[in-house]
């Protein structure tokens, strides 16, 4: 049963990949939250600014442009700065992409797929429980999230790409 508070939350789920997008999907499901999913990333700031999400997940590798350029435009953007981003990624699989994302790019997590829905909830789920305890200022109590396990970890691929520049 996931916890009373994150009921009102939403997330925005971007993914160019329909199968990825359904992934995405039922892994946070159980979090109790509103999702919204968009394949299209031309519509990613045009939705961020009308639907006020509380968390966007955002792919890296979009078609026409980069995720981790939309990332750092939502973070730039009057009224969207505070919306929490989490980029998602196949392909970036260094611990330079995971630094790169989170300084220069301003990400607030980074997750490597392939991962165990567990791994994505629990960084959804700190982000999340943060923002909260700023808005609130109490604790989200994690633990009651039925099947989220201590310890899982994402299996990791070779890298393929290298990240864009930061600009």
């Amino acid at each position: 049963m996931p916890p009373k508070d994150l009921k009102g939350l939403s997330i925005l789920l971007v993914d160019d990949d329909p199968k990825d997008l359904n992934w995405l999907e039922q892994s946070l499901a159980p979090l109790g939250v509103r999702l919204h999913k968009l394949e299209d990333p031309q519509q990613v700031l045009r939705q961020v600014e009308s639907a006020r999400p509380d968390l966007v997940v955002l792919d890296a590798l979009l078609p026409g442009v980069s995720g981790f350029d939309l990332c750092k435009r939502i973070k730039s953007e009057p009224g969207m700065g505070e919306t929490l981003v989490v980029i998602i990624t196949g392909v970036y699989l260094k611990a330079q992409y995971r630094r790169d994302a989170l300084q220069s790019f301003k990400a607030d997590g980074f997750v490597t797929k392939p991962c165990r829905p567990v791994e994505l909830q629990r960084v959804v789920l700190g982000l999340l429980a943060k923002k909260l305890k700023n808005r609130h200022g109490r604790r989200l109590r994690v633990s009651m999230v039925s099947g989220l396990r201590h310890g899982a970890t994402p299996d990791r691929r070779p890298q393929r790409q290298q990240a864009p520049e930061a600009s």
